[in-house]
């Protein structure tokens, strides 16, 4: 089946944390197959943080062997001022960006009680124009790839 030139899946929330410390609890595999999509867009949606957030994006060809995905990621968000807002990292997939097939989030939370109420929202996209950016949204830091 071949996708219709502009759509979009959002799958569904792929992690969520209420721990004190450490990576979120994933939900299913924890990552995604972005075959046949020329863009993915991950949010991070942070409510209340009492501890510092960092999160970056992996990527393989095997949902085995993951490396780094270099510029995407999200660090040191700070629990003073970076609870309430959403995050986002845009990659650009196919042609010659050399992205591979899966991707995924990793996330960590750094010690601190209660630590973070985060959820992780993957959106795959394939599109005929061009992006364009949301200017009224209060997003914390955006990263584009």
């Amino acid at each position: 089946m071949s996708l219709p030139t502009d759509s979009m899946k959002m799958d569904v929330v792929i992690a969520c944390e209420t721990k004190n410390n450490g990576e979120p609890t994933y939900i299913g595999d924890g990552y995604i197959d972005c075959a046949g999509w020329n863009q993915v867009t991950w949010l991070l949606i942070l409510g209340a943080i009492a501890a510092i957030v960092n999160m970056k994006i992996q990527e393989c060809d095997d949902a085995v062997t993951w490396v780094d995905i270099a510029g995407a990621a999200l660090s040191a968000i700070p629990a003073a001022t970076g609870d309430n807002k959403v995050y986002t990292i845009e990659i650009t997939r196919g042609g010659s960006t050399g992205r591979k097939r899966y991707q995924r989030a990793v996330c960590t939370v750094a010690d601190g009680a209660p630590g973070a109420a985060l959820a992780i929202l993957p959106i795959r996209s394939t599109y005929s124009g061009q992006a364009s950016d949301v200017a009224d949204v209060d997003f914390g830091q955006k990263v584009e790839i």
